[in-house]
């Protein structure tokens, strides 16, 4: 054991207390069906309370499926983006030290 940590045990007790809900899923597709479930219900919930819905999007290729899962079911006339403003101010990073602040840009 190193100096100045002190030794745990294993963790008991109730997991109600975690907040971080942790799902399994097959595959990218399934998952991206579960998480356009959660923006169709809070873009649904936001207009309306608020009579608009404000989303941000992220970049790159790792949220393709969800926003493929969102087109067809704005097609399909399940969802609607009438009420809905997207975030402009996304940044994505550019280098390999993500601590440094230089190495963000915005898109």
């Amino acid at each position: 054991m190193s100096v100045g940590r002190v030794a745990r045990g294993p963790i008991e007790g109730s997991r109600d207390r975690e907040r971080i809900r942790t799902v399994i899923v097959r595959d990218h597709d399934e998952l991206a069906v579960l998480i356009a479930d959660r923006v169709v219900e809070v873009i649904r919930r936001s207009v309306a309370d608020k009579g608009r819905c404000v989303l941000g999007l992220a970049a790159g290729s790792t949220p393709l499926g969800i926003y493929r899962e969102l087109v067809a079911r704005h097609r399909r006339g399940d969802v609607s983006f009438a009420r809905v403003v997207t975030a402009r101010r996304l940044r994505r990073r550019t280098g390999s030290d993500c601590r440094s602040t230089m190495q963000w840009r915005r898109l």
